[in-house]
């Protein structure tokens, strides 16, 4: 074989794996494209699996929230019923006594569910929108998360300490001084609470948001029971929900469960001890 012929072999075998190696190089970008776009649709998967389980947990707790509502709705129109009948007694009992010549029973029924003012002076420093105002500052998270019996502490550790006294605790009635320094006797102490609630009403659901967003926090770890999780996610908004009504001076079921704590924890308190937190007070202010 002549040098020329060697020239144009060797031309020719570079020719080739120059052109094998470009081929090479075409597949490795394709694949490295190929690659590019399944991350990009993992990524895409991966998004759409958390929007997923957010839909997931919101339809959750509004599928229970919507039980609840249902399950209320039922309860309130037993007692509408239950109030009917009572009604109906009530009327009839009131005939049967006019007749008898006697009403001074209906009057008394009438006032013993409404706060009263009475002529009796007790020990205590008069409850001032003001001071229950001031004290909002200390509800905490903590307060939340137990429920009823944690506002009821907050109550009694703040801004009813050493105010108020149970003054017939089968009837939950409480016994304090007014802004205008009267003894007030307030059944179920709708009067009084209403005030508390009303007062923290917005700091409430900056605590119940925050106490959710940590409940999510939990669940998005995997490490909790997921049921578990979201049960007390919807009872925590329940709870919210409970806390807006008696800011507004409507009867729910957890206000009964409120007084009924407030009552035992003041009745823990003797009277011996009144007069040290008047004093404790008194050095606050």
């Amino acid at each position: 074989m002549t040098h020329q012929d060697q020239c144009v072999a060797f031309a020719k075998k570079k020719g080739v794996e120059e052109g094998r190696l470009v081929g090479l190089k075409e597949q490795e970008a394709t694949i490295s494209e190929k690659d590019t776009l399944i991350k990009v649709k993992n990524d895409v998967i991966s998004q759409k699996d958390t929007m997923l389980s957010g839909l997931q947990q919101e339809l959750y707790v509004a599928k229970a929230l919507l039980e609840e509502a249902n399950r209320r709705e039922q309860e309130a129109i037993l007692r509408e019923k239950e109030a009917r009948d009572d009604y109906t007694k009530l009327v009839t009992q009131s005939q049967t006594h006019v007749r008898e010549g006697s009403i001074n029973y209906t009057i008394n029924q009438a006032i013993e569910s409404k706060p009263t003012t009475i002529n009796q002076n007790i020990n205590l420093p008069p409850i001032t929108q003001q001071h229950i105002q001031d004290n909002v500052q200390h509800l905490s998270l903590d307060h939340v998360r137990r429920g009823m019996e944690g506002y009821a502490q907050y109550a009694l550790e703040y801004p009813l300490r050493g105010m108020v006294k149970c003054a017939d605790f089968a009837r939950r009635k409480l016994r304090y001084k007014n802004e205008e320094g009267q003894t007030v006797v307030d059944p179920e102490m709708k009067s009084l609470r209403t005030k508390l609630f009303a007062a923290i009403s917005d700091r409430n659901k900056e605590l119940t948001e925050e106490y959710i967003q940590e409940l999510r926090s939990k669940l998005d770890t995997g490490q909790f029971n997921k049921e578990s999780i979201l049960d007390t996610i919807v009872e925590a908004k329940k709870q919210c929900c409970a806390v807006e009504k008696a800011a507004e001076g409507r009867n729910t079921l957890e206000m009964s469960d409120f007084v009924k704590s407030i009552c035992v924890g003041l009745n823990a308190v003797t009277d011996s001890h009144v007069p040290e937190m008047i004093e404790q007070l008194s050095l606050k202010n």
